[in-house]
């Protein structure tokens, strides 16, 4: 009489294999695409299809001999160096959207070199023209998803004095509990 199992699965060690191999793929098949693609790259799919979209633009501008820096000319060397600029910076523009996407005011630099530029900027976030645009937008009840008003604010207020919750007030208002806590607390909405 043979030693060897008679079917293959009654052998422990296969059998806990194919096992394995049955569990592993269920617990694959029960994934949603993307969870699948995650698993499989090492990493969020979006993130793996910018890797491959700024690998690939960085071959063309190695190919067409384009990968120079537009800030200090010297040449970009690797991917990890390469970083895309607008020539004229876009946000807080008269009009952001067309200078965001003009192929024109696009450039590439090191990174580097975008991030000494972009943190010298930084100091226009101080200036009083800065915060003379930011005076502008429309907040509180003239925002364009405002959920609250003067007057509903005013009564949450009087309500927050006789004990109402926070959540029931959120519920009431529809807005989120941290809102009506913000209110309270006078960071938003401010008297």
């Amino acid at each position: 009489m043979s030693s060897f199992p008679k079917r293959m699965y009654d052998s422990p060690s296969l059998s806990g294999e194919i096992f394995n191999l049955i569990r592993t793929e269920v617990r694959l098949m029960s994934l949603t695409g993307n969870q699948k693609k995650d698993l499989q790259l090492g990493m969020s799919h979006g993130k793996a299809q910018h890797k491959l979209k700024k690998s690939i633009l960085f071959g063309f501008l190695v190919k067409t001999n384009e990968n120079f820096c537009y800030r200090c000319n010297k040449k970009i060397e690797n991917i990890e160096e390469l970083s895309i600029e607008h020539k004229i910076a876009w946000l807080d523009s008269e009009n952001p959207v067309d200078l965001f996407f003009d192929l024109n005011n696009i450039a590439f630099s090191h990174l580097s070199c975008n991030c000494a530029v972009n943190n010298r900027d930084m100091s226009y976030a101080q200036t009083e023209q800065f915060k003379n645009k930011l005076s502008v937008i429309n907040r509180g009840e003239k925002g364009p998803k405002a959920k609250l008003t003067w007057i509903k604010v005013r009564e949450i207020r009087e309500k927050l004095k006789f004990v109402f919750g926070i959540r029931q007030l959120g519920k009431e208002y529809q807005v989120a509990h941290q809102q009506i806590m913000k209110i309270r607390d006078n960071i938003t909405w401010k008297i």
